[in-house]
């Protein structure tokens, strides 16, 4: 009988919002395109309680070229301050983006910031430098096919 009132009590805390984040959106249409890669933001959770930003992004090569990307050349911030970005599931995923030509693939992430307890009003997402990967190892850069790509939302009331 214990049990079964814990998990009533757990069910209505957690259906009431009161344990949910402030700003969640779903399908966002946010896309920004430099000719190299086709970045969407397709999921963006804004956990401020907690100091961090979820989000999850499609990312296409659309470069007729394959190319790669590495995880230190990308950075997040929210409302300007930088953030520490990482991977939701104990640090695991991809350090080394490679992608064949015309190759999509998803990614989630949490920005981390000191911010205090307040909700974020813009975020900021930055891929520095892409690369071409001409003997398609997946790791091997060639030219600089794309100085960056950033995008900028707007999550505020």
């Amino acid at each position: 009988m214990k049990t079964y009132k814990f998990f009533v009590a757990a069910v209505l805390f957690f259906s009431s919002g009161v344990a949910s984040a402030r700003t969640s959106f779903n399908n966002i249409d946010q896309k920004i395109d430099n000719g190299v890669i086709k970045v969407s933001l397709q999921s963006l959770k804004d956990r401020h309680k907690k100091g961090r930003i979820e989000f999850t992004l499609d990312v296409e090569n659309i470069s007729g070229k394959p190319l790669v990307y590495f995880f230190p050349e990308m950075e997040c911030s929210s409302d300007g301050e930088k953030g520490l970005l990482a991977f939701p599931s104990f640090g695991i995923g991809e350090r080394v983006v490679n992608f064949l030509v015309g190759q999509t693939k998803r990614f989630k992430y949490v920005c981390r910031t000191e911010r205090s307890k307040e909700p974020t009003e813009t975020f900021e997402f930055v891929i520095r430098q892409i690369f071409e990967n001409p003997n398609r190892d997946g790791k091997t850069t060639g030219a600089e096919l794309s100085p960056g790509i950033s995008m900028k939302v707007n999550i505020g009331d």
